[in-house]
């Protein structure tokens, strides 16, 4: 398996910034956020300019972080997302990434036709991906009442039926929500299109948020249970570290990058 890096680690950095201090930390691959890019095209900024940085640094865009809106939307609501997930497929097409990931909505109430609905609209999503040779990640979110669980993701996506799709598996969202290891060891993982790495501070697992996620070794999650079993059954893609530790996000970027680095080196080492 191959270790990346998603931009939200350093959310607090600009992405040119981002660029230069993972490439000097050792990656050689990135997910970008796509609101760093999005603020950096506003602010006069241009994909040109992100290229020739990624050029310069030796670093490759390998997917594009997030879309949400897609299940649920519906009606003019459901135009706009779409207008906004072209534009972004586009982008995501032009930085030479092969991914996007799309996440899942979390809503109060689900309806069962809902559920219905959500696997004609991913497909929808799915084609418009297509078009642009990309493939849909979608990921699902601890505590969704609509797609909470990695069993769940897999049964929307063979119900959807595009070759384009696939999971993005996050280790914090499958361990502190209600999936059970018994779906991972169902996963056939030629429809597993990235996975989300990250650990979790020895807390109560009742108050985990995003913001308890830590760099992997540091805390409690069976990273080497659940990363074995899928580099057991042939998944060679990219594990990219997702955090949101506001420790991180104050420290000096290159700092952050380089223990980030470490971590997943020393994590994806006893892999092999």
């Amino acid at each position: 398996m191959k270790a990346c890096i998603n931009e939200a680690t350093t959310m607090n950095t600009d992405l040119l910034t981002d660029l230069q201090a993972y490439a000097e930390a050792g990656f050689e691959s990135v997910e970008v956020w796509i609101a760093k890019l999005e603020a950096l095209l506003e602010k006069g900024g241009s994909l040109d300019q992100v290229q020739t940085q990624m050029e310069r640094v030796g670093i490759r865009a390998v997917a594009v972080c997030a879309q949400g809106g897609c299940l649920l939307a519906d009606g003019q609501q459901r135009r706009t997302v779409l207008a906004e997930l072209r534009r972004r497929l586009l982008f995501t097409r032009a930085l030479g990434a092969d991914v996007l990931t799309v996440y899942s909505e979390s809503p109060e109430k689900v309806e069962p036709s809902d559920w219905e609905a959500a696997p004609r609209r991913l497909a929808e999503v799915a084609d418009l991906a297509d078009e642009q040779g990309i493939t849909i990640a979608l990921e699902f979110i601890k505590g969704s009442r609509l797609i909470g669980s990695l069993a769940t993701a897999a049964r929307v996506i063979a119900a959807a039926n595009r070759p384009n799709l696939g999971v993005a598996f996050d280790t914090f969202h499958f361990y502190a929500g209600i999936s059970k290891m018994a779906d991972l060891e169902n996963l056939d993982v030629s429809r597993l299109a990235l996975v989300h790495v990250n650990d979790v501070g020895d807390t109560p697992r009742e108050t985990w948020t995003d913001a308890d996620r830590v760099l992997p070794g540091t805390g409690v999650l069976p990273l080497m249970e659940m990363l074995g079993l899928i580099h057991g059954k042939g998944y060679e893609g990219h594990v990219s570290l997702e955090l949101f530790s506001r420790e991180l996000w104050d420290a000096d970027p290159f700092t952050a990058a380089r223990l980030a680095h470490e971590a997943m080196q020393q994590l994806l080492a006893g892999l092999t």
